[in-house]
């Protein structure tokens, strides 16, 4: 039992001694809500737990339900995930009838990569929602007869991109739930998800990979190299699909990009750092804003630990801009200047213009030293 659930799994000890206990008591619940970042191992446990349930079943009927569920196939497995909305489509329609060819050939690539690698993150072109077409294309599935001793599950992966309607809809079926069938919903942001579908769930979160494990998932799965797979696993907050992200960027130029930013703002050369950070973003994309500004709390955090002797964790490189900025701002507190700069960086989910957090960033920046030491003369060049 403990093979099959922990297969393939880095971590995660809590999170499969709590679906232990749930498969040992014999009261398998009909929804579970795996709450935890991303590139956690969620979708891969959620698949274990199914193979868990039914593996009592005779050997050459296990064997089939077992490879349908590693592949996401129906009928054991329903995904629904965030999917492109077709053109002329109506609330009527089935989630994929309006799509082109090539939108759906697509999703179907990124299951199969995903059936591929468990630590693959699904990415479909213009998918930003959970639409309610395939809430209610769950009735239609479940509706299939399986054999009365076996187990499928409707697997809701970023259950938080349910629009409000999707979630009403959804509430009929957890209200509902039909025998053997069991509804697993996957997210990083349950807060986002109506208080009555999670009252519903069985909560087990999900826990950040120490840096060691997703060093050796980097290296094992995707072939990275060991220095480059340390750095990213240092950097990735404890999810593989954070340090995917990252190692799509040449790190060193996205540190110095940092540093530039934090020079100029902290030496009133406000447009000069805005510059700065539209040039990363032009190289990139916006998404490469948040990363930026990642790793530029990730520099004010160091100077805090810094002060108290402890190692720096990111910015080994430029260990010398942290000594030198502590040692002229030693009693600073910089942890109000982090929450303001967090605050901001979330306001862009609210549609606020990214010129204007990120010129409003750039001001916290400068005033990290203003409001915190009063009269001290810093010049950008410094450090």
């Amino acid at each position: 039992m403990d093979d099959i659930l922990s297969d393939g799994i880095a971590g995660q000890k809590r999170a499969i001694k709590i679906l232990k206990k749930i498969y040992e008591s014999g009261q398998i619940p009909h929804a579970l809500l795996f709450v935890g970042p991303k590139g956690t191992g969620r979708h891969k446990v959620t698949l274990n737990f199914l193979k868990l349930i039914n593996n009592n079943l005779p050997a050459e009927r296990k064997e089939k339900i077992f490879r349908a569920i590693e592949n996401y196939s129906s009928p054991y497995v329903k995904l629904i995930l965030p999917l492109p909305r077709g053109k002329g489509e109506t609330t009527d329609d089935g989630p994929l009838d309006k799509l082109s060819a090539s939108q759906i050939e697509e999703i179907r690539e990124q299951i199969s990569l995903k059936a591929e690698n468990t630590y693959h993150q699904i990415s479909i072109s213009d998918a930003n929602s959970i639409k309610i077409n395939s809430i209610r294309d769950i009735r239609k599935s479940i509706s299939m007869n399986i054999p009365a001793d076996e187990y499928r599950a409707i697997i809701i992966s970023d259950a938080h991109l349910m629009t409000t309607e999707s979630q009403n809809a959804l509430l009929k079926s957890l209200e509902e739930p039909p025998e053997r069938n069991i509804f697993i919903l996957i997210t990083d942001l349950p807060d986002r998800l109506l208080e009555t579908i999670r009252s519903r769930c069985w909560t087990v979160d999900f826990k950040p990979l120490d840096p060691d494990e997703i060093q050796n998932i980097l290296k094992e799965n995707f072939n990275i190299s060991e220095s480059i797979s340390k750095t990213l696993a240092v950097l990735s907050d404890g999810s593989v699909t954070k340090a995917l992200e990252l190692s799509e960027y040449n790190l060193d130029e996205l540190f110095d990009t940092a540093i530039t930013v934090l020079r100029y703002s902290m030496g009133n050369r406000f447009f000069t750092a805005l510059n700065a950070v539209e040039s990363a973003l032009a190289k990139y994309d916006n998404k490469a804003f948040f990363d930026l500004m990642n790793l530029i709390l990730k520099w004010i955090r160091d100077t805090d630990k810094y002060k108290y002797l402890v190692e720096t964790d990111y910015f080994v490189k430029h260990s010398d801009t942290i000594k030198t900025f502590v040692n002229k701002f030693s009693d600073i507190d910089v942890f109000p200047t982090i929450n303001r700069i967090e605050k901001l960086i979330k306001a862009l989910d609210n549609n606020v213009y990214l010129n204007v957090i990120t010129m409003n960033i750039i001001f916290e920046l400068s005033n990290l030293i203003i409001r915190n030491k009063v009269n001290v003369s810093y010049k950008y060049s410094s450090y």
